[in-house]
């Protein structure tokens, strides 16, 4: 990769999140009140540290800063509920029950995921048709640590709406009444 490519990508991406060159007012507010809130913190982030204090909680690198941004982004979207697609991480419950949202699999034979929703991926644990399915119902998605494939089936699954692209990270939510806006970002 070019050297000079890669640090004017990173200093997009370092702009954006800060809110810098975002011109959709949904968009903004998605950035500044979720993906970089500042020093302002939610009741919920207890739960979440409260969780990962557990002995017994499987501890991971990413995992307190996912789980922060995911209370970060139920909140801001206003979702109804939560899916996760195989994760029983206990910090990803406690951000749910932080947002005030029901968390389910997303293998759930009685419910199934709808607009105002929310879905969480990790790895490669749902197969790109089923995103692209959730997209155009008008479901967000978010993914994490997962295959190319499933990136650029968010990226390219949207015609309306945001996606916020990062490292490890990928955020699609379809918004019908806006027009596409894709960004990166540091998550």
């Amino acid at each position: 990769m070019n050297p000079l490519a890669f640090i004017g990508n990173s200093y997009l991406r370092w702009r954006h999140s800060l809110g810098f060159g975002v011109h959709s007012p949904f968009a903004y507010n998605l950035v500044k009140t979720a993906v970089s809130p500042g020093d302002y913190g939610y009741y919920g982030y207890d739960l979440i540290d409260d969780v990962l204090l557990s002995p017994d909680t499987e501890q991971s690198r990413h995992i307190k800063k996912d789980a922060r941004l995911l209370l970060r982004l139920l909140v801001a979207l206003g979702s109804n509920r939560l899916f996760l697609s195989h994760s029983s991480r206990p910090a990803f419950h406690a951000a749910s029950e932080g947002a005030g949202v029901k968390c389910l699999p997303l293998s759930s034979r009685k419910e199934s995921p709808q607009k105002g929703d929310f879905v969480l991926i990790e790895g490669n644990s749902c197969d790109v048709g089923s995103v692209s399915k959730l997209l155009k119902e008008g479901v967000a998605v978010m993914a994490i640590g997962s295959p190319s494939q499933l990136t650029d089936c968010i990226e390219n699954g949207i015609s309306h709406g945001v996606v916020l692209t990062g490292t490890r990270i990928v955020l699609g939510v379809p918004r019908e009444e806006m027009a596409l806006v894709k960004h990166s970002m540091w998550f």
